[in-house]
């Protein structure tokens, strides 16, 4: 992500010269705990990779422009311009427009249709293939390079041996964007002697080959010989035999390879500047081009005389060439893989010495990123001010000019990208449809909370009163509003009705239907029995494998299949297969590293369960307890008893603590209470957990309660209550706590007691992992980390002070950079909303069933909060209201300025016609403009249609400013009312302390039904808040 300055990692960005780059990364994705800081980006900084030379360049956004930004099917975007709309939409189609330079004739075609466009070599690693209705990917494809030398012989070179071979035109580090393994026939590569003599002969005379020499020679073919794939999933087909079930082998041969057909109908929009494909001349290319000689436009145009065609020297296999690589070439190209992984800086006047060769780039790991922007980059990057960090630095080297070959109309050449112009079609949340908008115009939308939904969303309702069997489609969502249309369905699919108005806190993402355009899914159900009314009639040939385009309004998913044929399917007939996972498994393997937020959810599991071997005997899962865990626990718990200091544990018990208690026995619902606690030595670990509970019992603070157990002194039960000033004031947070059997070496295990569906904190998960640095479940620094100094107490503190903070939105991994931001606030504003309902949720819940331990505690609190919050509740609630009326207030008069001022513009428009028409006195005089006719002081129009006036007095007589400051003086006059009217208070009122207002519609929709949850739960035992809630709920 970057900052609010507009620039991405991978838009395409250009500077003052008009040179254009691909931003590597951005300040926003350099790693908070990124240990090595000086090499940390700061903010506003960018690393650009400037095209063609690939050489790097730490600069800043405000000496860059966006020249265009890559967008796939499927990414949620908002609009670039703040005063347009604040909802947000998908992406549901995409055009990508590109300049291209044909390599063999250092000429460009410009206005290309990226769809015409085909790729170099179409089965590679981590592609998608069908063979009938069998689905899997590529993991790794044999291709042979087939070469011509100089003296007319020909050779064939098959599977790793190709991998030795290097083109010689690219001087282009290895790890650079612009850098492409891939073969094209025509192209002028070399490699070590072995990889000759290894080479099959196929015709003419061998060359003599010496041991120490490099070779070279113009590839001719290239072509896939062999694929080995991971078979996936079988889908149902029409009229299927028993032997199509079958998986087919793993390793596909050369005369099965056409039956595979790849699933990427968005392969186009991948396209970014520096790739290179296949493209099939067309006669308007050539037109063009003898219009260019005649100085008119061209589209296929030569460049510039005298200008060295950096990305394109490629084609020279009719060249007098030597099969024998000069030394110099063999020197650097030996020198380039050696230094593949070293760094050095060095001025950008280096950059056009060397840039000589060709340039190319292959398939990119970012998945499917098109960007590029619309200006041609054949002329090669000008001279940097600022220095460029280069991974390498080579030798120097001339190389005389080649001729270059005649393009004909239908030769298919190879050609590099360099620019591009990317379009999108656009689906808002209102469901309405923006087509063909430049993708620069929109701002890419990386951090969505759960409770974001957009039409064609399959949804459960999660209201007490929900049918399970019951599923919903998004069809309109209103974001202002918090909002959403829903129409209803049966488990089959039958339509039910459409419901208005639904709080997006009562729904949640479908469980099972997640589709999203681009998504590749699979029919599991034979299309004899499909139940879509919209399903076109089977054939024999009917595919089963295809990929999204969307969700229609009748709840079913439009699919173009493999053979390019359309269908709507019912969701219920659908597989979706999860690609990331395989992309990440073919291109990583398994030493891949997850992205953050995989990270995130994963750092539990990996720190406290493979850090330590004792773990695996210390946390046992719920889901299967030992049998006979309980008698092993006694026979320890005795040996255990009798390593305590009595004495000291005498004195902790008679120093009775309220906050600090040792009970008897080990409550049954405590998550550890199956596990065995059997350490090695036990004199150590009992002198650490006497320190322990000396400490838990001497000073804990305000608001933590803390129970042990005489029977299990390795286990606790924490109640901390929510802090004052936060969205968590007044609710109850509770968890279980395991000391490992090498404790303190290691960390505790701390399991947090979930009362309410889904997260209300992003350190807390519903099934209990808690993300704290101090237990080792999420990454630190320095104190953060846990020593075995550490204590139970500092992990307390971290949960009560860090975790329960006023702005959790924050804490989410990677959030911190928002703060202080316009997105940043609002996202703040809206999660406080959701923990809100989800604290009260947890109320109701632990009211019904309070866990062991802390009963009477529990019930204790709530009789003396329970009206606090309902009485603030109320309080916020009148505020809103207020809000709201002064808002509206304010709407009403801008209204009804905006009408006058349009009406004025008018007459000024009518005027300015009239005076148009009159004859004109004398045009050789030019009259400059008096003083109060100056542009500053002349009204002009806006994009909106308004005129903008000046700020003290406009045609209307009103001052724009003070009625905007009287209706928020007027708004605040009556919050300060609202308070003196509950000073008799013991508690006195106040306004949040962190973002909340205005409350969403949908925020009271919901907190309507959490309120009626609780109004029952405290019925059923008799706390006596129903009058107060009664009180709220009339207010709603």
């Amino acid at each position: 992500m970057a900052d609010e300055g507009g620039i991405y990692a991978e838009d395409i960005v250009k500077n003052s010269y008009g040179t254009l780059g691909l931003v590597v990364q951005d300040a926003e994705e350099t790693s908070d705990d990124s240990d090595n800081e000086d090499e940390a980006l700061k903010k506003g900084e960018l690393i650009v990779s400037w095209y063609p030379s690939g050489n790097e360049e730490t600069t800043l956004i405000s000496k860059v422009k966006l020249a265009d930004r890559s967008l796939l099917p499927g990414d949620v975007v908002k609009h670039a311009d703040p005063n347009k709309s604040k909802q947000k939409g998908y992406i549901s189609d995409v055009e990508v427009v590109a300049s291209v330079k044909v390599l063999a004739a250092n000429q460009v075609v410009t206005n290309v249709n990226c769809r015409e466009l085909e790729p170099l070599q179409e089965l590679l690693p981590g592609v998608h293939v069908t063979l009938g209705p069998w689905l899997g990917f590529v993991k790794e494809a044999n291709q042979r390079v087939t070469l011509k030398m100089k003296n007319g012989s020909r050779c064939c070179i098959e599977d790793e041996q190709t991998e030795m071979l290097y083109d010689m035109s690219d001087q282009r580090d290895e790890d650079s964007p612009f850098y492409s393994e891939a073969f094209y026939p025509g192209q002028v590569v070399a490699g070590p002697s072995k990889v000759f003599k290894e080479a099959k002969w196929l015709s003419g005379a061998k060359p003599i080959i010496h041991s120490q020499q490099q070779m070279r020679g113009t590839v001719e073919e290239v072509k896939v010989v062999s694929c080995e794939l991971n078979w996936q999933i079988c889908g149902a087909c029409p009229g299927e035999e028993f032997g199509v079930l079958i998986q087919p082998d793993a390793t596909v041969n050369e005369d099965q390879l056409s039956r595979l057909k790849v699933v990427n109908h968005y392969r186009h929009a991948s396209i970014q500047i520096g790739d290179k494909a296949f493209y099939t001349v067309k006669a308007k290319d050539l037109e063009m081009t003898a219009n260019s000689q005649e100085g008119k436009p061209s589209s296929l145009a030569p460049l510039p005389n005298g200008q060295r065609a950096d990305a394109g020297q490629v084609g020279n296999s009719l060249s007098p060439l030597s099969d024998h690589v000069p030394e110099e070439e063999v020197s650097w190209h030996e020198e380039n893989k050696k230094s593949h992984h070293q760094g050095v800086v060095s001025d950008s006047t280096d950059a056009d010495d060397d840039g000589d060769g060709g340039e190319h780039t292959g398939h990119k790991s970012k998945g499917a990123h098109s960007q590029g922007p619309k200006h041609d980059s054949s002329t090669g990057a000008p001279s940097m001010r600022f220095p460029v960090k280069r991974r390498r630095k080579r030798a120097k080297r001339k190389r005389k000019p080649l001729p270059h070959m005649e393009v004909n109309v239908g030769d298919k050449v190879c050609v590099e990208i360099t620019s591009t112009c990317t379009t999108v079609d656009v689906i808002w949340q209102d469901r309405s449809k923006n087509t063909r908008i430049p993708s620069t115009d929109l701002t890419p939308v990386f951090h969505l909370d759960e409770h974001e939904f957009f039409p064609g969303d399959y949804v459960n309702d999660k209201r007490v009163t929900a049918d399970a069997t019951v599923y919903g489609t998004v069809l309109t969502t209103n974001c202002a509003s918090r909002t959403c249309d829903v129409k209803w369905f049966t488990r089959e699919g039958t339509e039910l009705s459409i419901e208005r108005d639904v709080s997006v806190y009562d729904i949640a993402e479908h469980t099972d239907f997640v589709f999203n355009s681009g998504d590749i899914v699979v029919r599991m159900v034979p299309p004899d029995y499909c139940t879509s009314p919209l399903a076109a009639a089977p054939t024999p040939s009917t595919p089963c494998v295809g990929q999204v385009m969307n969700v229609d309004e009748h709840g079913n998913v439009f699919i173009r299949w493999v053979d390019e044929t359309e269908a709507h399917v019912i969701p219920q007939e659908l597989y979706k297969v999860d690609t990331e996972d395989d992309d990440q498994s073919v291109e990583y393997g398994d030493d891949s590293q997850n992205n953050s937020e995989d990270e995130w959810e994963t750092a539990s599991d990996v720190s406290s369960d493979e850090a330590s071997p004792d773990h695996d005997d210390v946390i046992i899962d719920n889901s299967s307890p030992q049998v006979d865990g309980e008698g092993r626990g006694e026979e320890n718990d005795t040996e255990n008893k009798e390593a305590v200091d009595l004495n000291a544990l005498n004195e902790i018990l008679s120093n009775r603590n309220p906050a600090f208690m040792i009970l008897g026995a080990v409550p049954e619902d405590h998550i550890f209470k199956s596990t065995i606690f059997d350490p090695g030595n036990r004199r150590k670990i009992m002198s650490v957990i006497q320190r322990e509970l000396s400490l838990l019992h001497s000073s804990l603070p305000s608001g933590i309660l803390v129970r042990s157990f005489e029977d299990r002194v390795d286990l606790y039960r924490v109640m901390i209550t929510g802090p004052p000033g936060t969205p968590y004031e007044h609710g109850l947070f509770l968890f279980d706590v395991k000391l490992p059997q090498d404790y303190s070496s290691s960390p505790p295990v701390f399991h947090y007691i979930s009362m309410c569906s889904g997260r209300l904190n992003p350190n807390l998960y519903e099934d209990g992992k808690v993300c704290v640095s101090l237990l080792g479940t999420w990454t630190g620094k320095g104190s953060e980390v846990w020593t075995p100094k550490s204590s139970v107490l500092q992990v307390l503190i971290s949960i009560q002070g860090l975790i329960l903070c006023s702005e959790p939105y924050y804490n989410e991994a990677g959030y911190e950079k928002q703060r202080g931001s316009h997105e940043g606030l609002e996202n703040s504003r809206l999660y406080n909303e959701m923990v809100i309902l989800k604290v009260i949720h947890s109320m109701a819940t632990m009211i019904a069933r309070p866990p062991s331990g802390f009963e009477t505690e529990i019930r204790q609190h709530f009789v003396e909060n329970i009206p606090k919050l309902l009485q603030k509740l109320n309080f916020w609630l009148e505020h809103n209201k207020i809000l709201t009326a002064a808002e509206d207030s304010c709407n009403d008069v801008l209204d009804n300025e905006a009408t006058a001022t349009q009406e004025d513009r008018k007459e000024v428009k009518d005027e300015k016609k009239l005076e148009e028409q009159k004859p004109k006195e004398d045009q050789s005089t030019t009259k400059l403009p008096q003083e109060d006719q100056c542009p500053a002081n002349i009204p002009h129009e806006e994009e909106n249609g308004l005129v903008e006036e000046s700020a003290e007095e406009n045609r209307t007589g009103t001052v724009e400013k003070p009625e905007g400051e009287s209706c928020q003086s007027s708004a605040s006059s009556r919050t300060s009312q609202l308070q003196e009217a509950h000073k008799s208070s013991n508690d006195p009122l106040k306004l949040s302390d962190f973002p909340l207002f205005p409350l969403s519609k949908g925020f009271r929709k919901s907190l309507e039904g959490c309120l009626r949850q609780l109004k029952i739960a405290t019925e059923a035992q008799n706390l006596r808040a129903c009058t107060s809630i009664e009180k709220v709920l009339n207010n709603l």
